[in-house]
């Protein structure tokens, strides 16, 4: 919601969870295989792991790296050896600022914590999802893989966690600029300007900071008008960063014509998607007519206070 980049930079964020999930679906194997079926890429590739030491096996494609990373730390600490089938698909589309890679790497860790009864907690299940992560991102925040462990709303700084209750229903509106972009790209990015101007753009952090920490006691007592304003700040802030684009603005401008109370880029920017604040439901419902009108992606979503989840099934 707020603090993106900033965080990187011990500055303090708002993260909240919305109801898209992740899915990850593990079966032991007879065998010493793995079987990794991404389905959403139509992705699958088998590894052999008979008497292979995981961490100097390489998969063939790299999209399968972060998973990777997470099966072999655990099967290396925990000295594990079966064969598995695992199965990924996601409700969250990937490369918009939604933090669909995260939601991967968590289900993925929970899930083989579940399979093999390592009662490893979410505070272990949020890093290990994190090492996955950082074969992805190089240097991520941990933001979203904390909230995707945690769910609900926290206040994020120096990778310490404050959960956040919200007292009421936020109408949320998550608009697709339909451009894709890499989280590693963008953070690049504003590392080197910040290299050349680093005191001006620790004023920028700063500032950042400052919103968050803002929108973490407005949050807390209601005052939804406010939040719109500190998303609008923080949108300036990032413009100024250089993360903001053309299309994320003329978004953000449709949002705001279309009665919302502020709006701002979502993730890393670049592209990627919107996030929109309305003070009802009725007058989200207008944007969406609009949005529907120029054929323009939505995600009609809210906070979901549910972090990740177990579900077992029948063989």
């Amino acid at each position: 919601m707020t603090g993106e980049h900033a965080v990187v930079y011990d500055a303090a964020a708002i993260v909240v969870a919305i109801d898209l999930h992740a899915h990850t679906k593990i079966g032991l194997r007879s065998d010493k295989k793995f079987s990794i079926n991404l389905k959403d890429l139509n992705l699958q590739e088998s590894i052999s792991i008979s008497n292979r030491v995981l961490t100097e096996i390489r998969p063939k494609n790299d999209q399968l790296l972060p998973i990777w990373q997470i099966l072999s730390t655990i099967y290396k600490t925990h000295e594990l050896t079966n064969g598995l089938n695992i199965e990924v698909w996601s409700d969250i589309p990937v490369g918009v600022g939604l933090g669909s890679s995260a939601a991967i790497a968590v289900a993925t860790a929970a899930a083989l914590d579940s399979l093999f009864e390592l009662h490893l907690g979410l505070d272990s299940i949020s890093q290990l999802a994190y090492e996955g992560e950082k074969v992805t991102h190089g240097t991520p925040s941990g933001i979203d893989n904390a909230i995707s462990t945690h769910g609900g709303a926290i206040l994020f700084k120096k990778r310490k966690i404050n959960r956040i209750e919200i007292p009421f229903e936020i109408p949320l509106l998550i608009i697709n600029s339909g451009i894709s972009r890499t989280t590693k790209t963008q953070v690049s990015h504003v590392k080197h300007q910040f290299q050349l101007h680093p005191i001006i753009f620790k004023h920028v952090f700063n500032a950042i900071d400052a919103i968050s920490l803002k929108v973490d006691h407005v949050l807390r007592t209601q005052k939804i008008d406010v939040l719109g304003e500190l998303m609008d700040y923080n949108q300036h802030l990032l413009q100024t960063l250089g993360v903001s684009t053309k299309e994320l603005n003329s978004l953000i401008d449709l949002a705001k014509s279309n009665g919302a109370l502020g709006a701002k880029l979502t993730g890393a920017g670049g592209g990627g998607c919107i996030i929109a604040l309305f003070d009802a439901e009725s007058t989200k419902k207008q944007c969406i007519n609009q949005l529907q009108l120029r054929n323009i992606e939505f995600f009609d979503t809210k906070i979901s206070q549910f972090g990740v989840q177990i579900h077992h099934t029948l063989k």
